[in-house]
């Protein structure tokens, strides 16, 4: 795996683990998981993490297009993501400055 890859598949995975453990839209999913015995494993990224990689680097292995067009797209969302943060925290000085 390439530094690249890596980069991108560890985007991805931080995309996908935090939008499935603290996004509203995901809370029934994260609920039906619970009571199936998935403990505090479906509210923690970090848990998660760690099987989302051990999935999708085996899904590299064995489903390379589909799984590299998924990586892709997480990992162009987290990308999206953090300057979306970066953007707002801009703004939101700007804001404050024309307070002064």
């Amino acid at each position: 795996m390439t530094f690249t890859e890596l980069l991108v598949t560890g985007l991805a995975i931080a995309s996908i683990t935090m939008t499935i453990s603290k996004s509203n839209i995901m809370e029934p999913l994260r609920t039906f998981i619970f009571k199936l015995g998935g403990g505090k494993l479906i509210h923690c990224p970090y848990c998660l993490s760690h099987w989302f990689a051990i999935a999708l680097v085996w899904g590299q292995q064995d489903f390379l297009p589909l799984t590299n067009f998924s990586l892709t797209v997480f990992a162009i969302i987290t990308i999206a993501s953090l300057a979306s943060f970066g953007i707002a925290k801009l703004f939101l000085a700007l804001d404050d400055l024309e307070e002064i």
